[in-house]
């Protein structure tokens, strides 16, 4: 017999199983509604599906300092911008702590903005993945003053991330970005919306 059944199981041993179907193509076909009444759906990479997709989970996540706060000095160099304030969190297991993202397994869709004064000149940033050591996305090599990263990366276990930004020339105060005074509220600098998908 190709089944064979213990106490607590049933396994068949060779083959395709159909349901529905009298010729399955994968190792179990349905032709039909799936239904999970708990527990969800699991995948090869250990990440369990509970609920319906939404078009993707967001961490949303900046540097946000009170109104008529400059960005803060910079360097000559590369720095790690700050990152402070969780504007949302839907992604399980992802977190914010001491300027650094913690994501858990998965493909995601990141934009990233980093602004800083007009006279630090050349800017470039990034989304830095400090557990391979190793840039994940680079934005474009700008002569102004703001830059921006953007892109889609897929990681097989947890990592953390940094956003840095290089900064050709330091300016004392605002070199991380001017305040407004807008009476709009705090001052955002570096902001970073990630979308697991």
């Amino acid at each position: 017999s190709l089944w064979t059944a213990s106490s607590t199981a049933i396994y068949y041993n060779a083959g395709n199983v159909g349901i529905g179907t009298t010729g399955p193509a994968q190792k179990l076909s349905v032709a039909g509604t799936i239904e999970s009444t708990t527990g969800g759906i699991k995948f090869p990479d250990g990440t369990t599906q509970t609920s319906a997709a939404s078009g993707g989970s967001v961490l949303h996540v900046r540097d946000e300092k009170a109104s008529g706060t400059a960005g803060g000095a910079n360097i000559s160099g590369v720095q790690t911008r700050t990152l402070n304030t969780v504007v949302l969190n839907e992604i399980t297991g992802a977190s914010l702590s001491s300027n650094q993202i913690i994501l858990p397994s998965g493909t995601y869709e990141v934009f990233g903005s980093c602004p800083s004064h007009p006279y630090v000149l050349q800017v470039k940033c990034g989304l830095y993945n400090v557990t391979d050591s190793v840039y994940t996305l680079v934005g474009l090599s700008e002569y102004e003053h703001n830059a921006n990263f953007i892109g889609k990366f897929t990681i097989t276990a947890q990592k953390t991330f940094e956003v840095r930004h290089y900064m050709n020339t330091v300016k004392t105060g605002d070199g991380l970005g001017i305040s407004s005074s807008s009476g709009m509220g705090n001052e955002v600098y570096t902001e970073v919306f990630i979308k697991k998908i």
